[in-house]
C-alpha cells in the first residue's frame, strides 16, 4: 500500500472515532453526530459568505437553558419566506392570521404596524345643548393622542361646537384649538382639518356650545384618535 493510501486510512479511522484538536488555546471535539467546544471557546468568525446547510432536516438554534440568542447589526435575509408567510397569512402559517393591508405591512426589510392598530375612538354627548352653562363637557388620557377625524350629529335642531385643550381636566381656560367651529345637525358634520390635532398626556379635551338653532336636545360628538 502507498504512503497516501495509508495516511488516507488512518485519518478515516480517526475521524469515525472522534478527533479532539486545539485552535489556539480553544478546542472542538468532533464526535459521528456533533461538535462540542471547551469553555474557552467563544467565537466563530468566518473570513467569507458562510453556509449551514442541514439539507431537508430542520436546524436548532439554542443556548444551554434558554439563554438569548443575539443577532448583530447586519440584515437577517429569509430567502424564499413571502410576506404572507411572515405576517401569517399563509397556509403554513403557525399562531395567529394577520392579514397583510389589515395593520401590517412589509416593505423590503421593513415590518411596520398600522396607527389604526393603537387607535380609538371617543364618544362625548351634550344633552340639552345651550350656550348657557354647564354649555361644556371634558375627556382626558394619560397618554397622547392625535385626531385623525371627529364627527357630530343632532337629531332636533343645530348646535354649533368649538373644541380646544386646556392644561388639565382642572381648568376650562384654552390652551389652543383643535376646531374652531363644528356644526352638528341632523345631516351630522365631520372635519378631518384641525388647527391643533395633538392632546398631550394629562391635557383635557373641551367641546364647548358657541350657538344653537332651533330647540337642539342632544348633541354626539365622536372623536376618533391614535395613541403615540
Amino acid at each position: 500500500m502507498k504512503l497516501h493510501q495509508l495516511i488516507a486510512s488512518f485519518l478515516a479511522v480517526v475521524l469515525s472515532f472522534g478527533i479532539v484538536f486545539s485552535i489556539a488555546h480553544a478546542s472542538l471535539t468532533f464526535t459521528s453526530s456533533s461538535i462540542t467546544g471547551d469553555s474557552s471557546f467563544t467565537n466563530l468568525t468566518g473570513a467569507a459568505t458562510t453556509t449551514i446547510d442541514v439539507g431537508a432536516f430542520a436546524l436548532n438554534l439554542q443556548t444551554t437553558n434558554n439563554g438569548a440568542v443575539k443577532f448583530g447589526t447586519g440584515a437577517i435575509n429569509f430567502s424564499g419566506l413571502t410576506a404572507s408567510q411572515l405576517l401569517g397569512t399563509d397556509a403554513n402559517k403557525n399562531g395567529t392570521s394577520v392579514a397583510v393591508g389589515t395593520g401590517l405591512s412589509l416593505s423590503g426589510g421593513t415590518l411596520s404596524a398600522s396607527s389604526t392598530l393603537a387607535s380609538s375612538t371617543l364618544n362625548l354627548t351634550i344633552n340639552n345643548p345651550t350656550t348657557t352653562a354647564p354649555s361644556y363637557t371634558m375627556a382626558s388620557w394619560d397618554f397622547q393622542r392625535t385626531f385623525q377625524k371627529i364627527e357630530c350629529y343632532d337629531a332636533v335642531g343645530t348646535t354649533t361646537l368649538e373644541i380646544y385643550n386646556t392644561t388639565s381636566l382642572a381648568t376650562t381656560a384654552k390652551n389652543a384649538y383643535i376646531v374652531a367651529s363644528l356644526t352638528c345637525g341632523a345631516s351630522g358634520g365631520s372635519t378631518t382639518s384641525f388647527t391643533s390635532s395633538t392632546l398631550l398626556p394629562g391635557y383635557a379635551l373641551l367641546v364647548n356650545v358657541t350657538s344653537t338653532a332651533g330647540t337642539p336636545t342632544q348633541a354626539r360628538v365622536r372623536f376618533i384618535t391614535t395613541k403615540q
